[in-house]
């Protein structure tokens, strides 16, 4: 794997939640836009052209005594920034499409 040639783009979100949270008022796609607008101030636009691939680092912290399953954080954070998932959405940041689909031919995960 070679290393990445500098950092696009940074934000911290400081709210954190799982895929599939069955509690009332707990929609997916609220959490998604969310995301996508702690994630999109100060993104620049002029990346969209060069940008070969993007990659994401997920610093999660749990605070309370309520059960969290980790492994569905990362679906939210990829789901918020498909082109297909932010159409299905009716997203008001459909131009923060990073990529089209959340398949392995788009998006590749590593965990730590």
């Amino acid at each position: 794997m070679t290393k990445p040639k500098e950092l696009a783009h940074s934000f911290c979100y400081r709210e954190a939640f799982t895929y599939a949270d069955m509690r009332k008022g707990h929609t997916d796609k609220k959490k998604r836009e969310k995301i996508r607008k702690a994630a999109v101030k100060g993104f620049p636009k002029n990346l969209f052209s060069k940008t070969a691939k993007w990659a994401f680092k997920i610093v999660v912290e749990k605070s309370g005594k309520r059960p969290f399953d980790i492994e569905n954080v990362p679906k939210l954070i990829i789901d918020a920034f498909c082109k297909k998932q932010i159409e299905k959405d009716s997203s008001e940041y459909e131009d923060f499409a990073l990529y089209p689909d959340d398949t392995i031919d788009h998006v590749v995960f590593f965990a730590s």
